[in-house]
């Protein structure tokens, strides 16, 4: 791509003391030019009409985009809908909006549009990059299955913003509007929204009944997802891209029903972080609503930033891979999370690492098995569950089995024992199976550990 195009990625706006005025007109227009131009400049428009005003539309869709063009847009704009494609893919090209000056580009209509065509990348660039921000008070809807990237600050662009079809990709600059509690992004079936910077916040997402729409987090650092809901059903993907980073989930993800499946899955070497942050003030605490949903972690650890009481997690089911972790709680002083696993009655397998987090720094965890199914742990059980709490209500240390069946297998052989002088507890409640007989070695417990209920053990069990 060329040295302007390249330089209007890095750095898409900066602010002029004077503003260069566009034309006064009113028109839709359609984009002539072969390559990189003026938006203003009506020699790059089919008859010298350059696109402008409320409802008209600017047509990006009428010429075969051959390498990386980009449009110059240093005057504000003010449009109703924007067009973009190429019309023979196999040579492949971008389109670029670029402003050395902060120009805004306004959205004026009763339903704007933004739509954006497969585009095939011709360099490193696979999207239409929005340079100018964007304004206006009606959103706009996302049509078309390329990637718009927003490039610029775009807070003062309010309104619902419907993803229709495609990418809506936030670039490191790139900025929405969003309020903690009350959505104004709505994804449909198919749908990706993706933030690229380091420690990026997004606020306010529905996703439609049925639809299945992947969140893809893929900058470093401390990122946030507030307010994510669905309508009771469909699928959310949610992907992290950088080893390490943490991935926040605060805000009201329950009204609305929640998902019938939730996918976390890291794409680094290690597992990245996802913390749910129940100690937040309201309306940024964490709610969540897992109780009927499927969970599943692929590369991802999972933990509880907790506060001093009500810190139950729920899990309708709950399926790892081995590179999979649930952690306790983070930090000291809060209550120890309960993780309760099982309410669908299905059957999950979970192989990769439970971390009790317990002992003088962390704030431990309890796990509850629910629900008729079988929750099989195949991988390792690591660390104490019991935290150093002089509130004994609040350190955790509990393995109960009220309902179905708790199955140990592999190398699962040991759950760690207590803190101090606290001991953890495993409690097989009446109906409910303990079972270890699947594990390579004889199940044994653990010093400052008790067995209790009524409830039936399977396998050998050396208690200690």
């Amino acid at each position: 791509m060329s040295s302007t195009l390249g330089s209007g990625r890095l750095g898409a706006f900066f602010t002029l003391a004077m503003l260069t005025a566009a034309p006064t007109l009113a028109q839709s227009g359609v984009w002539t030019a072969t390559g990189s131009g003026s938006y203003f400049d009506g020699a790059n428009w089919q008859g010298g009409t350059v696109a402008t005003g409320a409802a008209s539309t600017a047509n990006f869709n009428s010429v075969d985009r051959v390498g990386d063009a980009s449009v110059t847009v240093d005057s504000p704009l003010t449009l109703g809908h924007l067009v973009f494609g190429d019309t023979d893919t196999a040579t492949g090209g971008v389109w670029d909006f670029f402003t050395s000056n902060a120009s805004v580009l306004t959205l004026a209509d009763a339903a704007p549009t933004i739509t954006v065509n497969q585009l095939t990348p011709a360099t490193t660039f696979d999207d239409v990059f929005l340079g100018t921000g964007l304004a206006g008070t009606a959103g706009f809807t996302k049509l078309g299955n390329g990637i718009l990237t927003i490039g610029a600050p775009s807070t003062a662009l309010t309104g619902p913003i419907n993803l229709s079809a495609g990418t809506l990709r936030l670039g490191p600059l790139g900025t929405l509007a969003g309020t903690a509690g009350t959505p104004n992004k709505t994804m449909q079936n198919g749908t990706t929204i993706e933030t690229t910077a380091a420690g990026a916040v997004l606020t306010g997402v529905t996703v439609a009944p049925n639809a299945t729409a992947t969140i893809r987090v893929m900058g470093a650092g401390s990122n946030f997802l507030n307010t994510i809901q669905g309508g009771g059903s469909g699928t959310l993907n949610l992907v992290y891209g950088v080893a390490g980073a943490t991935v926040s989930g605060e805000g009201n993800w329950a009204t609305g029903g929640g998902f019938s499946v939730v996918n976390m899955t890291g794409l680094g070497a290690t597992p990245t972080f996802f913390r749910g942050r129940i100690n937040r003030p309201a309306p940024n605490n964490w709610n969540n609503n897992f109780a009927t949903t499927e969970v599943n972690l692929d590369n991802v650890e999972f933990f509880i930033t907790t506060n001093g009481g009500g810190n139950n997690v729920a899990f309708g089911e709950l399926n790892g891979t081995a590179s999979a972790v649930l952690r306790g709680g983070n930090g000291g002083g809060g209550t120890a999370p309960r993780y309760i696993v099982g309410a669908l009655g299905t059957d999950s397998v979970f192989t990769g690492t439970i971390n009790g987090s317990g002992g003088a720094t962390s704030q431990g965890m309890s796990l509850e098995k629910v629900g008729a199914g079988k929750l099989t742990v195949s991988g390792t059980f690591l660390n104490s569950p019991v935290a150093a709490n002089a509130d004994i209500g609040r350190q955790g240390g509990v393995i109960r089995v009220t309902q179905g069946t708790l199955a140990l297998t592999n190398t699962a052989s040991n759950i760690p024992g207590g803190f101090g002088t606290t001991k953890s507890t495993i409690d097989v409640l009446a109906g409910a199976t303990f079972d270890v007989s699947g594990t390579t070695a004889v199940y044994t417990s653990s010093p400052l550990q008790q067995l209790q209920g009524s409830g039936t053990v399977v396998g050998p069990y050396s208690h200690v």
